[in-house]
């Protein structure tokens, strides 16, 4: 089975990310503010990782480095915040 998201979109993928955070953690996340909700209040985080990842490829590599730091930040203030 082909489990990757051609022709997916950003809301999917985060959407999935965010459910299986919320399922490995076995935490609730009701009253903090989610993953999707940092980046989309820190959207040029998201983006100029977006567009490093998009170079290295252009470049024939796969380099996710820049996306994955951005993800786990936002990850671990959302697991670290207290609600608020």
């Amino acid at each position: 089975m082909d489990t990757s998201f051609i022709e997916g979109n950003g809301r999917t993928a985060r959407a999935a990310s965010y459910y299986l955070l919320s399922v490995s953690t076995r935490r609730s996340f009701r009253r903090k503010r989610i993953v999707p909700e940092r980046i989309k209040e820190d959207r040029d985080g998201y983006e100029n990782a977006l567009e490093t990842a998009d170079k290295a490829w252009d470049n024939g590599q796969l380099d996710f480095t820049q996306m994955e730091e951005y993800l786990l930040a936002c990850s671990l203030q959302q697991l670290n915040d207290d609600g608020i």
